[in-house]
């Protein structure tokens, strides 16, 4: 994951924006490693979002609740 966002900061024009999807179990150590690579104070928020099975199709719902980290 490291040198894939090393890559991207290098890639990621001046005004970019980062979208990264990740399980609950890896947020702690990538948020460290973002906040290394683009500085923490470019950090904007963690969105928590329960994914599920509904009529045979996978979709993405929000709980409406946020989880900065």
């Amino acid at each position: 994951m490291y040198e894939r966002l090393l890559l991207c900061k290098e890639l990621l024009a001046k005004n970019g924006l980062v979208v990264i999807a990740i399980g609950l179990s890896e947020i702690f150590h990538t948020k460290l490693i973002c906040d290394e690579i683009f500085q923490e104070k470019n950090f904007i928020n963690c969105v928590t979002v329960e994914t599920g099975e509904a009529g045979g199709i996978y979709t993405g719902y929000s709980k409406h609740r946020l989880t900065c980290v």
